[in-house]
């Protein structure tokens, strides 16, 4: 994480003013805009709360490790989004993990100077609890589609939102652990839509060679976070 220096500070300032639509005063005067380079994590399982995460720019990926060393991807987080909001509440150790698939850039306000300040916040708690019902209600739609829809129409929809600028890309064995599948079962997928030439495999990564078919296979697309204030 690297903190923005002041000059920066007040160019983001200007850019993501509406923020001081959704705090105090003293939270907007008090919280500072940090960069994370690709890969880099916001916070690991494990690890003690440090502060609340307002995400503004870039994506992050949000795991978690199970018993069985299984590491499961929970979600994607893009656009304006709140990060570490359930451990403003109960301050126990991180139960999941955040990591940058992209520079990404958070606005940061931090537990041990701003947690008084930030409970006391109404716009701000709002604000807070606006992101939770969003994320229970994409939770719920997500866990409906992993049950009723064919593993083609899930991973369809998935290419279409983690595709950029017609690429795609990932890490195979956490996507088949979010996508309910196994291993095999999913590079077996992937292998049938570039036979049936919708994507091209090519140097590690897929092209989509006909995203007309691809999303007529997707059908409803998976309800990732992308939050508007």
């Amino acid at each position: 994480m690297v903190r923005l220096n002041k000059q920066q500070q007040v160019v983001y300032g200007k850019k993501y003013s509406l923020l001081q639509d959704i705090m105090s005063k003293d939270n907007w005067d008090n919280g500072v805009f940090c960069s994370f380079s690709k890969g880099e994590y916001l916070f690991q399982e494990g690890d003690l709360p440090k502060g609340l995460y307002l995400l503004v720019e870039g994506k992050c990926r949000v795991s978690k490790t199970v018993e069985s060393g299984k590491t499961f991807l929970i979600n994607h987080y893009e656009g304006l989004s709140v990060i570490g909001e359930v451990e403003l509440f109960d301050p126990r150790e991180y139960q999941s993990s955040v990591q940058a698939l992209e520079k990404s850039v958070c606005f940061v306000l931090g537990f041990r100077e701003c947690l008084h300040a930030m409970m006391e916040d109404l716009p701000l708690m709002r604000f807070i609890a606006e992101q939770l019902c969003w994320k229970v209600e994409r939770s719920d739609r997500n866990t409906s589609i992993n049950l009723t829809y064919s593993l083609k129409q899930r991973l369809s929809s998935y290419i279409l939102y983690a595709q950029k600028q017609g690429l795609f890309s990932s890490n195979y064995t956490h996507l088949a652990n979010h996508l309910g599948c196994s291993h095999r079962h999913l590079l077996r997928t992937l292998k049938g839509f570039c036979d049936d030439k919708i994507l091209e495999k090519k140097q590690g990564q897929y092209r989509i060679l006909d995203e007309e078919e691809l999303q007529e296979q997707a059908g409803d697309e998976f309800y990732f976070n992308h939050s508007k204030v």
